[in-house]
């Protein structure tokens, strides 16, 4: 069954209410909703206590999860489609995939230097067609963020706001970085 943008905005939203995960108190479900339904491989950096996670089970079926955090999640998830790398994420990347990602998720610190590094790390294990996102990325690093991916020789991607889509963001932190591949 193919779904119309809106429908799939609201799917998501409803994952990302059931879980409980903070992203859709960012407002992040119409860029997620963008995501290519088919993936097969998601890396989520940074996990917390798993909402997210629960969330990409249930959105895309087919998909196999890596979440990589410097300790295990205060809700832990389990299911055949994913495994937790519990390590710093600096020198978590040779136990994952080897064979890259269709959406991988930058969301541990929320600095602009982990930021930096963990796409340095990480984006050129991104698929072609892939997205990768930059979460939680605050209005006040916004020209750092930019400088040091251009000094890490990344693309800069698209910066989008998020929140309330007609009015400014509520949070100074409801931005994402998106980079795609």
């Amino acid at each position: 069954m193919i779904l119309t943008l809106a429908e799939r905005i609201r799917e998501v939203e409803t994952a990302f209410a059931k879980h409980q995960t903070d992203k859709l108190t960012h407002g992040y479900a119409p860029v997620y909703a963008t995501v290519k339904w088919g993936i097969l491989d998601i890396l989520e950096l940074g996990v917390y206590r798993g909402a997210s996670v629960r969330a990409w089970l249930d959105l895309f079926p087919a998909a196999r999860i890596v979440g990589v955090d410097q300790s295990e999640p205060l809700d832990p998830t389990t299911s055949e489609r994913y495994r937790l790398v519990v390590r710093d994420y600096r020198y978590a990347i040779e136990d994952i995939h080897p064979g890259g990602f269709d959406l991988i998720v930058e969301d541990m610190y929320h600095y602009v230097d982990s930021q930096v590094e963990a796409a340095r790390l990480y984006y050129p294990r991104l698929r072609p067609g892939g997205m990768y996102v930059i979460e939680d990325v605050h209005v006040s690093n916004i020209s750092a963020l930019e400088a040091g991916l251009v000094a890490a020789g990344l693309p800069l991607g698209e910066i989008i706001w998020t929140g309330p889509w007609a009015t400014p963001p509520l949070r100074p932190d409801d931005r994402l970085l998106v980079m795609t591949r």
